[in-house]
């Protein structure tokens, strides 16, 4: 295991033609990595299988200028205590960010100054504390899963966590979820990872039809009549309306009507006698 205490800079030339591997390494400082070479055997890999892991205390950033394979962690977790930076507009075939760690006790943002949308196979936020947030600046897709174990994701309508068809979720504790909506494209079951800044707040969805079907919902933790819902609007039979929280569930693609499954908490909504007399309207 290499220790550098200090920012550290990659660039290759652009005539170099093997590939690049870094491993091993514990950077308590910055890293940036740059690549220039287009031949197709000047491959990069960063923490590859069957080698060490690499973490950085500080920001890292990939400027990715040639449409050459540019992998990392393959195998393992690149762990990163900042923000990950990526400037490139090459295809995305050519770019696996495949087991990524957010850790420490400082808010992270995930960052594209380029055009490629940014996809990340596997994402663990580990942070410090709930308050240590990742910051997505414009969506971030997930190809397989996220693990949530501690800190929470703080999403906004247009930047947004998105995850594909096939990819789903692994929460481990009810301190590690997402602020803000999330969307899920396919024909899965599942269970979006929800909450506000304080309280987890899960919702599921039924498998759709296609998947080319988009969802995305949102968890509420104030009144809906804030938000100008009509409580007084309901059939007779319900005799009364919760007036601590709600969720928004929207289709965004497709025809499809799936069952939604609220989950009651009763730490979080209003207290009841008896579970069976709970209502979803």
């Amino acid at each position: 295991e290499n220790i550098i205490n200090s920012n550290i800079a990659i660039s290759d030339s652009s005539s170099r033609n093997g590939p690049n591997t870094i491993y091993g390494n514990v950077f308590n400082g910055n890293l940036t990595i740059t690549t220039n070479s287009a031949d197709t055997n000047a491959e990069t890999f960063i923490s590859p299988s069957g080698w060490d892991a690499d973490e950085v205390s500080g920001h890292v950033t990939f400027n990715i200028n040639a449409p050459v394979l540019f992998q990392v962690g393959d195998g393992n977790l690149f762990s990163i205590g900042l923000d990950l930076n990526l400037n490139t507009g090459i295809n995305s075939s050519f770019i696996e960010l495949n087991n990524i760690r957010f850790y420490g006790g400082s808010i992270s943002h995930i960052r594209q100054s380029g055009t490629t949308p940014v996809t990340i196979q596997n994402l663990y936020p580990e942070k410090n504390s709930a308050q240590n947030y990742i910051i997505p600046e414009q969506n971030v897709f997930i190809g397989n899963n996220v693990q949530f174990s501690t800190g929470i994701i703080k999403t906004t309508p247009t930047k947004l966590i998105v995850f594909n068809d096939n990819a789903g979720v692994n929460q481990n504790t009810n301190g590690s979820y997402v602020w803000g909506p999330v969307k899920k494209i396919g024909d899965d079951a599942f269970q979006f990872p929800l909450g506000d800044s304080l309280r987890q707040a899960v919702f599921s969805i039924s498998s759709p039809s296609l998947t080319t079907d988009a969802f995305t919902a949102q968890y509420f933790y104030i009144n809906p009549t804030a938000a100008g819902y009509d409580t007084s609007l309901h059939v007779s039979s319900l005799t009364k309306i919760s007036g601590k929280e709600y969720w928004m569930l929207t289709r965004d693609t497709g025809s499809s009507n799936v069952k939604a499954t609220l989950h009651y908490d009763s730490t979080r909504s209003n207290t009841v006698t008896s579970l069976y007399s709970l209502r979803a309207s």
